[in-house]
């Protein structure tokens, strides 16, 4: 073996203990609103998410990808902020125009894509890896996934993934969710506004409570502090749109195939 090659590998793992030995949790304690969120007794499994025993499957996000499309195909064929039914051509996923969607832009690739629902944006930046000096050019997302573990599993939590309309997924960005005044519908009968100048994207109202429970639950697994902005409009959308039974069987769907479960689902509460 080439020394050079025999120093990589030696190497490599020293790098990657480093990047992930540092503490990437924001919230030491967990926030009390938590747990009034729910009937189950979270406390104890609180920013556990990182070290749980989970399948293998879904330890990073190109593995859970390949079960995403199983899981929604079979549990709930529909796009998250469109409702629109997904299809397979040509081996791809797909969606049914009928559902009245209008693209504004040409995608070249699939049309539909995973969205995570709390960005990648918003998990991974309090990793060291988001933001770290050690080497200049490498630091954000492409550097957590080959350096940080946690923030693998983060990527790849089934909780955290829903099938969107690739557009959508774009123009969504890294935007919080929010109310947008004015209702002005850009993509047909979508119900799906964006806000540029603040950064916000304002979801339909079926699936506000669905957002909210996801945010809960990355929150609570990983440790995760939301802001005061998020907690207002969040703690609101999940008593306005309490769990319906597709949002049940798609947890219970996750669960069975990740490991773990979002109490805030199948415990919620009012």
């Amino acid at each position: 073996m080439h020394l050079d090659n025999l120093v990589n590998i030696i190497l490599k793992p020293l790098i990657f203990v480093f990047i992930t030995s540092v503490n990437p949790i924001s919230a030491q304690v967990m926030p009390s609103y938590l747990s009034q969120l729910t009937t189950e007794d979270i406390t104890n499994n609180y920013a556990k998410g990182c070290s749980a025993n989970r399948q293998f499957y879904t330890q990073n996000f190109n593995e859970s990808k390949k079960v995403l499309r199983t899981l929604f195909l079979s549990v709930s064929n529909r796009t998250l902020y469109c409702d629109c039914k997904l299809t397979v051509i040509d081996r791809q996923i797909s969606y049914d125009s009928s559902c009245g969607f209008k693209s504004k832009r040409k995608i070249t690739g699939p049309l539909v894509n995973w969205e995570h629902i709390m960005p990648a944006s918003r998990f991974g930046r309090n990793l060291t890896c988001w933001s770290s000096t050690i080497f200049k050019r490498n630091r954000g997302r492409r550097y957590c996934q080959k350096t940080d573990n946690c923030f693998n599993r983060m990527e790849g939590d089934l909780h955290n993934l829903a099938p969107a309309l690739t557009e959508l997924n774009f123009e969504r960005s890294n935007y919080r969710y929010g109310i947008i005044e004015g209702e002005d519908r850009e993509y047909g009968s979508c119900d799906f506004e964006v806000d540029n100048r603040h950064r916000i994207v304002e979801p339909r109202e079926s699936i506000r409570g669905n957002i909210a429970r996801t945010y809960f639950y990355m929150s609570w697994w990983y440790g995760i502090e939301l802001t005061n902005v998020e907690k207002e409009i969040l703690l609101q959308w999940n008593q306005e749109d309490p769990p319906d039974e597709t949002e049940r069987k798609l947890e219970a769907a996750r669960r069975r195939l990740q490991g773990n479960g979002n109490p805030f689902i199948t415990g919620w509460k009012n």
